[in-house]
C-alpha cells in the first residue's frame, strides 16, 4: 500500500486511505463522484446498503442522534430508561408504537422543553405526541381533561 500512489481515475491526487487502513483506488473527490453515479443508477442498491448499514449499527446511530439532538450519551439514556423501568413516565406503559422496526428496536422518546432544550423524562411516542400536539401548554391539557369529564358516561 503506497499512500502516494495516484488515483486510478484522475491520476492527479493521492489515493484515499480509510480509517480502517484500507486504501481506495480513488482519491476522495473521485470516490465521491463514483459513488454518486453508482447510486443514481442503482437507487435500490443504495437504499438496501444504507438500511443494512443502519441495521448493523443501530446503537451507534442512536448514540449519535442522542448526542446531537439532546446532548445525552447512550449511557445516560440507558440509565434514565433503567430508572423508569423501561416504562413511559406519564402512562407507566412500555413503548408499543413502531413502524418498520423490530419489536426489540423500540425505545422511549426523550421529552424535552422546546424552548430551553432541557431534557425532562422518557415518554412513549403516544404520550410524547399528546404533549407535542398540545404545544406543552397546560391550559390546553386542562381544557381537554374538562372536556373528557363533561362528556364521559
Amino acid at each position: 500500500m503506497n499512500p502516494n500512489e495516484p488515483c486510478c481515475r484522475c491520476h492527479l491526487e493521492s489515493r484515499q486511505i480509510f480509517s480502517s487502513g484500507r486504501q481506495s483506488p480513488y482519491c476522495k473527490q473521485c470516490g465521491i463522484v463514483r459513488h454518486s453515479i453508482y447510486y443514481k443508477k442503482n437507487p435500490h442498491a443504495a437504499r438496501r446498503r444504507s438500511k443494512d448499514h443502519y441495521n448493523r449499527n443501530k446503537r451507534e446511530y442512536l448514540a449519535r442522534n442522542l448526542k446531537k439532538r439532546f446532548g445525552l450519551t447512550l449511557e445516560e439514556y440507558d440509565k434514565m430508561c433503567e430508572q423508569q423501568k423501561g416504562l413511559c413516565y406519564a402512562c407507566k406503559e412500555p413503548e408499543t408504537s413502531f413502524s418498520n422496526a423490530a419489536k426489540s428496536d423500540l425505545h422511549l422518546s426523550i421529552d424535552h422543553d422546546h424552548r430551553t432544550g432541557r431534557v425532562r423524562k422518557l415518554l412513549c411516542s403516544r404520550c410524547n405526541k399528546i404533549l407535542g400536539h398540545a404545544k406543552d401548554r397546560i391550559d390546553i391539557l386542562l381544557h381537554l381533561i374538562d372536556y373528557l369529564r363533561e362528556h364521559s358516561n
